[in-house]
């Protein structure tokens, strides 16, 4: 693994470009943010993710040209040190002027993540934690949710064409069966990063890339919770299944949604 000094110069890093990166997303909304398409079944990408992900990786070039590079629009390698990237997460948001949407950066060494860095401008956030070093909101320690019963958390699921409709809703009902309220706010690092503050108690999607939740699953983890092992062939996989909770939640959320085998 990579050692603390040069994990914590990696973080620093990760934490002033992803606030740089988010007002400069940000500034982009609120004028003219390019046109829109679509690489797949609502799944939008504008002018401004090519952009700010183009910005991230030739940063990322000069401060570590030791370093390998992996981002939602550009593609990339899948070296022993690598950055993954998703330069706007929630795109859908973003595009049509939503404040639900954030610049996600996280880095792995040997196939572990050990940096998450989400940058929320709208809200005015960025989240920031390594491995071993704790989590931070702006600075401020972060811990995951005290909640221990299904009946009194706020989840959310978040859903991927990859699922079955039927198959989602039967997660859905089983969840509620559970006592889980639910949301779906459609940019899973975010969520993610919600969770490690305690602002929801959970998070699950049957299906997600590897710049969509590394950084969360950090976050997460470092505040305390529990996040699914994302990383397991996750490369070979292009995704993953991912649940993330307190330690309470956990395994009821786990068991509700079906999306992985119990511990």
């Amino acid at each position: 693994m990579m050692d603390a000094a040069a994990l914590e110069e990696r973080l620093a890093f990760a934490t002033r470009l992803a606030g740089e990166m988010g007002r400069q997303a940000l500034a982009r909304q609120g004028a003219r943010k390019g046109p829109t398409s679509f690489k797949g079944h609502q799944d939008y990408v504008t002018e401004v993710d090519g952009d700010i992900e183009r910005q991230i990786a030739e940063a990322v070039a000069r401060a570590f040209p030791g370093d390998d590079f992996l981002g939602e629009e550009g593609g990339g390698g899948s070296g022993r040190s690598l950055w993954v990237v998703d330069p706007i997460d929630g795109t859908a948001n973003f595009a049509r002027g939503g404040h639900y949407w954030c610049v996600s950066i996280a880095h792995m060494t040997d196939g572990v993540a050990d940096i998450g860095v989400v940058a929320a401008p709208v809200l005015g956030r960025v989240y920031a934690a390594r491995l071993g070093g704790g989590a931070t909101c702006d600075g401020k320690a972060l811990r995951v949710s005290a909640t221990t019963r299904p009946a009194e958390a706020v989840i959310e699921i978040d859903w991927t064409p990859t699922l079955p409709r039927p198959a989602y809703l039967a997660s859905l009902d089983r969840a509620i069966a559970a006592g889980f309220e639910f949301r779906r706010s459609g940019a899973c690092a975010l969520s993610m990063a919600l969770v490690a503050q305690g602002a929801i108690d959970g998070f699950a999607e049957c299906f997600t890339k590897p710049w969509d939740a590394l950084a969360g699953c950090v976050l997460v983890r470092e505040a305390g919770g529990i996040a699914s092992p994302f990383e397991q062939g996750l490369l070979a996989n292009r995704g993953n299944p991912i649940v993330a909770a307190g330690p309470a939640l956990y395994d009821p959320l786990v068991a509700a949604t079906g999306y992985l085998a119990a511990r």
